[in-house]
């Protein structure tokens, strides 16, 4: 549900819709992630183990959003068009597989540190690029199946998720329902749990949050998850829920030493 819910706000920004089927730049997508496959065995040739398994990752995306385009499906998010492999197409086995891909990609390109190094070796990033290139392999035999019946079935069940979605999701509300929660939450001094999507980790979690500081485009709040006090820009929540568990702010709270939660 969390998932249909990040699809559905993306929708109504205009990131994720429907577009008119292109075989051309499916296919300009199919070179991209041939290409990027010959640059994940450069790279691994050359001992660039970290940079081999980000242009392994890539090969997955690129092969993907060549079978979206085939469909006619523009999405803007690298975590939505993974999703849609899943919710869309029925194909759980590829979704992990690319999901997996996806976060040793950011761990290896953001989070590394000397210590990660030992960890990364030739094994593992071969291991990795021959993945994609079977991912890949699976992205053509679909685009292959597309007929045009299929694509047809394909786009209206996708306006079908897009249109049953917010019946059916619990926490989901309109952006001006999330403010307006969002300040009675802290005027009651009452927890809330957001769904954020966070632009440096390109991921969408559940969080707990305590509301210490509102303002038109943000708040300030203790995160449960993270276990300290963090900014969250309120445009980057997708759905929020009262709780019924209250909190106080700390007297001595200043605003001076947050983190901004990007």
């Amino acid at each position: 549900m969390e998932d249909l819910g990040f699809l559905f706000k993306l929708e109504k920004q205009g990131k994720l819709k429907l577009v008119e089927p292109s075989e051309e730049i499916m296919e300009s997508y199919l070179v991209k992630a041939n290409n990027s496959l010959k640059s994940a065995k450069v790279l691994l040739e050359s001992s660039l183990y970290e940079d081999s398994v980000s242009m392994s990752y890539y090969v997955m995306y690129n092969s993907l959003i060549a079978l979206l385009y085939k469909i006619g499906i523009k999405c803007e998010n690298h975590s939505a068009s993974i999703i849609l492999l899943k919710v869309l197409f029925s194909e759980e086995v590829l979704y992990k597989e690319i999901h997996f891909a996806k976060e040793e990609r950011i761990d290896k390109q953001y989070y590394l540190t000397g210590k990660d190094t030992f960890h990364v070796n030739n094994d593992l990033t071969e291991e990795m690029m021959e993945s994609a290139e079977d991912f890949m392999i699976e992205m053509k035999l679909l685009i292959e199946k597309v007929g045009k019946d299929k694509i047809n079935d394909y786009r209206e069940k996708f306006s079908k998720i897009m249109k049953d979605t917010p019946k059916k999701l619990r926490y989901e509300r309109r952006p001006g329902e999330i403010i307006k929660l969002l300040r009675k939450a802290y005027i009651e001094r009452r927890k809330v749990k957001i769904q954020y999507y966070s632009l440096s980790s390109d991921q969408v979690r559940w969080r707990v949050v305590s509301i210490y500081q509102i303002g038109e485009s943000f708040i300030t709040a203790y995160c449960d998850l993270r276990d300290g006090e963090r900014i969250f820009v309120i445009d980057r929540i997708n759905a929020v829920a009262k709780l019924d568990e209250g909190y106080q702010i700390p007297r001595d709270w200043s605003s001076e030493s947050i983190v901004n939660d990007k």
